[in-house]
C-alpha cells in the first residue's frame, strides 16, 4: 500500500480499510497503523551531522587553545586553530567526532520511527549531536605537544 502525506507531521496514525461486501472472519474492516518520520532525518544525518561534528570540534579546539595559550592574540587565533585542526590530533578528533555524531543520531533518530514528534525533540537532538562531537574531540585535541615555554609545536 502506498501512502502519500506530504504535509503530515511525524507520528503514528491509525485507521481502518473498509471492504464492503467482503466475507472476512474479522468483518469488513481491516485495522491499519501508519508510522511517519519527519523528512529532517536524512537531512540531519547528511548535512547537519557533519556540520555539528565540525562545530563541536571547533568549540573544543578554541577552549583548549585558550587554556594552553592564554596570551594568544585574537589575530593569531585563526592560524592556531587551523594548525590544531590539521594536525594528527585534529584528524583523530574529526574521526571520533563524526563517529560520535553518527552514534547519537542512530540512537535518537534512526531507531525512533516517530522522531520529530513533538517538534522540540529536534532541538534536543541537535544539541545532543553537537555535545557528542565536542566530547569525542576533547581527548585527541587535548593531547597537544608543547615545548618548555608553553607554546605549541
Amino acid at each position: 500500500m502506498c501512502i502519500k502525506a506530504p504535509r503530515t507531521a511525524a507520528g503514528s496514525y491509525a485507521g481502518e480499510l473498509l471492504f464492503p461486501g467482503a466475507s472476512l472472519a474479522s468483518g469488513t474492516n481491516l485495522p491499519v497503523t501508519v508510522t511517519l518520520q519527519t523528512r529532517l532525518v536524512p537531512f540531519v544525518l547528511t548535512m547537519g551531522g557533519t556540520l555539528l561534528a565540525l562545530l563541536g570540534m571547533l568549540y573544543v579546539t578554541l577552549l583548549l587553545l585558550r587554556r594552553s595559550e592564554p596570551g594568544l592574540k585574537l589575530k593569531d587565533l585563526p592560524g592556531a586553530v587551523k594548525n590544531e585542526l590539521l594536525s594528527v590530533n585534529g584528524l583523530v578528533a574529526a574521526i571520533l567526532a563524526l563517529g560520535a555524531v553518527f552514534t547519537a543520531w542512530f540512537a535518537q533518530c534512526y531507531r525512533n520511527p516517530t522522531w520529530g514528534f513533538p517538534w522540540p525533540t529536534i532541538a534536543v537532538t541537535v544539541a545532543t549531536l553537537a555535545g557528542a562531537a565536542a566530547a569525542a574531540a576533547t581527548v585527541p585535541m587535548g593531547l597537544k605537544a608543547s615545548n618548555s615555554s608553553g607554546v605549541s609545536k
